[in-house]
């Protein structure tokens, strides 16, 4: 009889810890089920969120590359630019060294029409005591003298409009140059930023 009751008594002791053995287990095993579950939720979110860093990545390095490309571009045409400038200036001391040239000389011709006209005034005079035709004189004066002039004079105002034509020309193309890259700069600002910002998202 106490064999008997000692038996069952290990018996009922063993199932009951097998029992909770049992539940332990199970408890355990859906806490780390459930534990599994957002891990691999978490693993999910954080995979798209490389994909989407890589995305962006890949958008930013080609941007990267547009950028270096284009601060090539500029590089070079700020070179240009400079080399233009240059050239501009030299001209620019080239064309003031020709205008005081001109200058010189104008007031050279200016000086020997005047000793012309003394002259002519001289032998007009001369002409009239000596009873000779003032118009026959006027228009040897006029053969030898005086288109020559004009055409000096001529020469040096076709010169003078020519270089202020080239002048205003080379200033205007350089100013309508300068405006358009910096509109297409300006451009390319925002469609690299609104690029950018489409990427984020």
């Amino acid at each position: 009889m106490n064999n008997y009751s000692s038996s069952s008594f290990s018996t009922v002791f063993f199932l009951v810890a097998v029992f909770i053995g049992m539940g332990i287990l199970i408890y355990h095993s859906v806490d780390i089920t459930k534990e599994n579950g957002q891990l691999r939720e978490t693993v999910e979110t954080m995979q798209t969120s490389v994909e989407t860093l890589s995305t962006a990545n890949v958008a930013l390095k080609t941007e990267n590359a547009s950028l270096k490309t284009a601060n090539s571009t500029y590089t070079t045409d700020n070179h240009t630019l400079k080399a233009d400038l240059e050239k501009a200036a030299a001209e620019m001391i080239s064309l003031k060294a020709l205008v005081a040239n001109n200058t010189t000389e104008l007031e050279k011709l200016r000086h020997e029409n005047s000793i012309l006209t003394t002259e002519k005034l001289r032998l007009n005079k001369l002409q009239s005591a000596d009873s000779r035709s003032p118009t026959d004189n006027h228009e040897v004066l006029q053969s030898t003298l005086i288109p020559t002039d004009l055409e000096l004079w001529m020469k040096v105002a076709t010169v003078i409009i020519v270089m202020g034509i080239l002048f205003i020309g080379y200033t205007l193309h350089i100013f309508f140059k300068d405006r358009s890259q910096k509109r297409v700069a300006f451009q390319k600002a925002i469609y690299v930023n609104r690029g950018f910002k489409l990427s984020l998202k």
